[in-house]
């Protein structure tokens, strides 16, 4: 038990000392055995203690190691499913199994790393901030639109990109 909580030298101490108590008060109460046979009996008892103590140890100090482990790869987990939430992407195409599918995907990247600082706005520019959010969003979808309506006047042009799905 002492082992498992690393409490390391009282496991060891105590696997030495019950079978040295065993050996005296059998000896003071009732001796069956010569002494030799006791001692020998003890020595045997000690290293089999001593061995498992060692074993509880390691045994213990894996399981916390797996614990660590788990716990931390639960956290990853749960930071690349929020993560996936935030950027989840919508495919068609041809489903080989849930999760798959065959296809060309074209991914952009920005030249430049988009960098988003937090500022903070007064009570009374709010409305304005609003307004000026919504204009954006309204040329982003206005944009997004005249790029679909290009790529249907001239599919007979390019026909190995395909827009597959555009969300807002």
């Amino acid at each position: 038990m002492m082992a498992w909580f690393e409490k390391n030298i009282l496991a060891y101490v105590l696997s030495i000392a019950l079978p040295l108590a065993r050996v005296i008060f059998e000896h003071i109460w009732y001796a069956p055995e010569t002494m030799t046979t006791e001692i020998i009996n003890a020595c045997i008892e000690v290293l089999s203690f001593c061995l498992y103590a060692y074993l509880i140890n390691r045994l213990a100090e894996h399981s916390r190691r797996m614990a660590s482990t788990i716990t931390a790869q639960r956290a990853e987990m749960t930071h690349l499913r929020a993560f996936a939430q935030t950027r989840g992407r919508t495919f068609r195409g041809r489903a080989i199994s849930p999760g798959l599918a065959d296809g060309m995907a074209v991914i952009h990247l920005p030249a430049k790393p988009v960098v988003l600082t937090k500022e903070h706005i007064r009570r009374e520019e709010v409305e304005a901030e609003t307004c000026r959010f919504e204009r954006a969003l309204s040329a982003s979808i206005r944009d997004l639109n005249d790029l679909v309506k290009q790529r249907e006047e001239c599919a007979d042009e390019i026909t190995s990109v395909k827009l597959v799905e555009i969300r807002v």
